[in-house]
C-alpha cells in the first residue's frame, strides 16, 4: 500500500537499514470501539467460516502469550479475563473456543502477531 511504502521509505531516511514495518487490521476494542463502532452481533467465527480453510494459520493454534498475570490464548486478549487459559504453559495445551469478536477478525483478514522471516 501507498501508506506502507511511506514508512518504509521513513525509516529509510533515518538510517535503519532493512525496515520491517507490519500494518495490523483495525480490532473494534477498547478506544477503537468508542470512537468507531464495537463489533456487530454478525461478526462472530462460525462453524462455517472454518470450511475450507487451515485453522493453523490462526496464531491461537499453536502458539499462547505469557505475562505476569497468567497465559493468555492471545497477544490481543491479554486484558480480557475470558482468555486467561492458565498459569503455566503445560495448562494451555488444548483448544480454546475462538468465541471472543477479535477472533473473527483474525480469521477474515489473515491477521497474526507473527513477525515475518
Amino acid at each position: 500500500s501507498v501508506m506502507e511504502l511511506k514508512f518504509l521509505e521513513l525509516l529509510k531516511s533515518k538510517g535503519v537499514s532493512k525496515p520491517q514495518i507490519k500494518i495490523l487490521p483495525g480490532f473494534l476494542l477498547g478506544k477503537l470501539a468508542d470512537n468507531e463502532r464495537s463489533y456487530n452481533d454478525d461478526e462472530r467465527v462460525t462453524e462455517k467460516c472454518f470450511e475450507n480453510y487451515d485453522v493453523t494459520q490462526l496464531q491461537c493454534s499453536t502458539s499462547r502469550m505469557a505475562t505476569g498475570e497468567g497465559v493468555y490464548v492471545c497477544p490481543i486478549l491479554v486484558d480480557n479475563p475470558k482468555a486467561r487459559m492458565g498459569n503455566t504453559i503445560q495448562e494451555t495445551l488444548r483448544p480454546f473456543p475462538l468465541t471472543h469478536s477479535a477472533c473473527y477478525t483474525c480469521r477474515v483478514t489473515g491477521m497474526t502477531c507473527k513477525s515475518s522471516p
